[in-house]
C-alpha cells in the first residue's frame, strides 16, 4: 500500500495567530489542512490517508472528512509530544492497517497546501531507487555559520547546499524498524524524519522540489499563500 501521512499536530507559534494551529485557519471556506488533504485524495499514487492531530481535533477532522469527501481517509493518529513522536505515531497507525516490506509511506506536512500532484508522483516512482526520497531546492543566498549567533565562524559551500521540504517518501517496514529501536529522549533531537534516516543508516536521495511547495509558518508566508489562492480564482 502507498500511504500518505499528513503532519497536523503543530500549534505554529511563529504565526502569531493567538495559539490557534495555522493549519486550521480556514482559506476559501476550506481549512488548510483539507487544502492539503485533497490533493493527496486526488494523486493516483496514495491508496490510504491518516492525519496526526491533537486528540481535540478528532472530531473536527472527521466531520471535514466528510464534508469534503475525502474518501481514502484511513483514520487520524495521535499528535506526540516532538515532531519526531508524531511522525512515529503516524508509521505505527499506517502498520496496524497493513504492514508489508513494499508498503511506502509518503510523510507530507498539513502547512504546505500547494503540494502539486506531479511532486508527489516524482517521490514516489523514485523510491524505487532508494531507501528514502526528498524534493530539495538549491540554496540560493550565501550561507554562514555562527557558533555564538553574533560572529561568522565558518564560511559553507553553497553549491553543496540544498533546503529540503516535504513530502518526504519512506519504506514503511524498513523506517518503523529503526524507529522502534530508538529511545524517546533521543528522537526529539532529530527535526526532520530524513535527517533520522541517514543518522541511521538509509541511503537518502534527492528529487528537484518545487519553490510554489513552500511552508506556511509566518503571517508573510499566510499572506503569499492566499494572495495565490485569490489569483487562481
Amino acid at each position: 500500500m502507498n500511504f500518505s501521512v499528513i503532519l497536523s499536530g503543530g500549534t505554529g507559534t511563529r504565526m502569531r495567530n493567538d495559539g490557534f494551529p495555522k493549519q486550521y485557519i480556514e482559506v476559501s471556506g476550506k481549512p488548510i489542512l483539507m487544502h492539503t488533504v485533497t490533493v493527496f485524495e486526488q494523486s493516483k499514487d496514495v491508496d490510504a490517508i491518516v492525519v496526526v492531530a491533537a486528540s481535540e481535533w478528532n472530531n473536527k477532522i472527521k466531520e471535514w472528512m466528510k464534508e469534503f469527501k475525502i474518501n481514502k481517509f484511513a483514520g487520524i493518529a495521535p499528535a506526540g509530544k516532538s515532531r519526531q513522536e508524531s511522525v512515529y505515531n503516524g508509521f505505527k497507525y499506517c502498520a496496524d492497517i497493513h504492514y508489508d516490506s513494499q508498503d511506502i509511506v509518503i510523510l507530507h506536512e498539513a502547512v504546505r497546501p500547494l503540494v502539486s500532484l506531479e511532486l508527489i508522483h516524482s517521490i514516489q516512482t523514485s523510491a524505487k531507487n532508494s531507501d528514502v526520497v526528498m524534493p530539495v531546492l538549491p540554496m540560493s543566498d550565501t550561507i554562514y555559520q555562527s557558533v555564538d549567533g553574533k560572529k561568522v565562524t565558518h564560511l559553507l559551500d553553497r553549491s553543496t547546499l540544498y533546503a529540503g521540504q516535504s513530502p518526504e517518501v519512506f519504506y514503511l517496514k524498513k523506517f518503523l524498524e529503526i524507529q522502534e529501536k530508538i529511545p524517546k529522549e533521543e528522537m526529539i533531537k532529530y527535526r526532520g524524519a530524513s535527517e533520522l534516516a541517514f543518522r541511521y543508516g538509509l541511503q537518502v536521495t534527492f528529487v528537484k522540489g518545487d519553490d510554489m511547495n513552500f511552508k506556511l509558518t509566518t503571517p508573510a508566508d499566510l499572506n503569499r499563500y492566499l494572495s495565490l489562492i485569490r489569483n487562481k480564482k
